[in-house]
C-alpha cells in the first residue's frame, strides 16, 4: 500500500474515532481495509454525528463568549472580573467538549481484534506521515 492510499484511509479514521471533526461518513475504502460490518459503521457514525453537533453547539457558544470578551475589552474602562469570568466560561466549554470527545474514542469498543490491529497500522503510518511532513516544511 503506498503513501498516497494510506493518508486517503487516514482522514476517514480519524474522523471516524474522534480525532478530528467533519462528517461522519465512512469512506468505502476505509469500510473494506477494516471490513467493517454494516451495524459498526452505523454504531460509529451514530456517535460521531451526535458529537459534531454537539461540538457545533460549543462552536456557537465559544463565539459568542469570544464576542463578549471583545465588546468588553473596547469599553473605555474594561472590567477585568467580567472580562475573567467570559474566559472561565470558554474553559469550561472547552473541558467540556474535551469530555464528550472520550465517547468518541469509545468507538474502537465496536472493533474486533483484528480490526483494531488494522486501526493501530493506520495510526502508526498516520504518525510517519505526520514526521515526513514536519520534515518537509522545516526543510
Amino acid at each position: 500500500m503506498s503513501a498516497r492510499d494510506i493518508f486517503a484511509l487516514l482522514l476517514p479514521v480519524a474522523m471516524a474515532l474522534g480525532q478530528v471533526s467533519g462528517r461522519p461518513d465512512f469512506d468505502p475504502e476505509l469500510a473494506r481495509y477494516l471490513d467493517l460490518a454494516p451495524s459498526q459503521i452505523a454504531a460509529i457514525s451514530d456517535s460521531s454525528r451526535v458529537f459534531n453537533a454537539t461540538l457545533e453547539r460549543y462552536m456557537v457558544e465559544v463565539n459568542r463568549l469570544e464576542g463578549e470578551i471583545a465588546a468588553e475589552l473596547e469599553r473605555s474602562r474594561p472590567d477585568p472580573v467580567r472580562t475573567g469570568e467570559f474566559e472561565l466560561q470558554i474553559e469550561n466549554v472547552r473541558r467540556q467538549s474535551a469530555a464528550d470527545r472520550s465517547v468518541l474514542r469509545r468507538n474502537r469498543d465496536v472493533l474486533t481484534e483484528p480490526q483494531r490491529e488494522r486501526l493501530s497500522v493506520l495510526s502508526r503510518a498516520a504518525g510517519m506521515l505526520m514526521l515526513e511532513s514536519d520534515t518537509f516544511c522545516a526543510g
